[in-house]
C-alpha cells in the first residue's frame, strides 16, 4: 500500500515536471480516451481526500481521545498516590502531611503532585489521621467543580471511593 502511494507520488511529480512540455498526447492515451489532465486530476483528488481523512483522524485524537486519556492517566496517578500513602501509613503509622515527598524513594514514578493537566493535586489528611481526600482539579484547574476527580479514603469504614463528577 505504501509502495503504491510512493509510485503514485512519483508519477504525479513526473507529470507535473513534463506539463511544460507541449508534446502530443501519446497514442495509447488517445486510444483509451484518457487525457493527462483528467488522469492528473483524479490522482490529485485521491490525495486531497487522503489528506482530509488524515487531518480528520488527527483532530479526532486531539479533541476526543486525548481528554479521555488525560482522565485515565490522572486516575492512575491518584491510585499510585493511594498505594504510596498506604505504604507510608504502614511504615510510619500515620499519613504524611503532604504528598510532595512520597515518591522520592522511586524517581521513576515522576512528579506525583501534578495531574495530566499540570494542576497541583489537592491532598488533605483528616484531623483524626485515619483518612484523607485526594482531588485532581481537572481540566479547568478549579477545585470543587464538575470535572474534578476525587478519591476519599476512610480506613474506619475500609473503602476507597473514586468520583468523577
Amino acid at each position: 500500500m505504501i509502495g503504491e502511494w510512493i509510485t503514485d507520488i512519483l508519477e504525479l511529480f513526473l507529470d507535473f515536471s513534463f506539463w511544460g512540455n507541449k508534446k502530443d498526447t501519446p497514442a495509447h492515451e488517445k486510444k483509451l480516451y484518457v487525457s493527462k489532465k483528467s488522469k492528473n486530476s483524479s490522482v490529485a483528488r485521491v490525495y486531497i481526500i487522503g489528506c482530509i481523512i488524515i487531518l480528520s483522524a488527527v483532530l479526532l485524537f486531539f479533541f476526543l481521545l486525548k481528554p479521555m486519556q488525560q482522565v485515565s492517566d490522572t486516575k492512575d496517578t491518584l491510585q499510585t498516590i493511594t498505594h504510596l500513602l498506604k505504604l507510608e501509613k504502614e511504615h510510619a503509622n500515620q499519613y504524611p502531611e503532604t504528598i510532595d515527598g512520597i515518591a522520592r524513594r522511586n524517581p521513576t514514578l515522576g512528579d506525583l503532585s501534578i495531574d495530566s493537566w499540570n494542576n497541583a493535586i489537592f491532598y488533605q489528611k483528616a484531623e483524626n489521621g485515619e483518612s484523607y481526600t485526594l482531588i485532581s482539579k481537572g481540566k479547568d484547574g478549579v477545585l470543587h467543580t464538575d470535572d474534578d476527580i476525587v478519591i476519599h479514603k476512610n480506613f474506619e469504614q475500609g473503602f476507597t471511593t473514586i468520583q468523577t463528577k
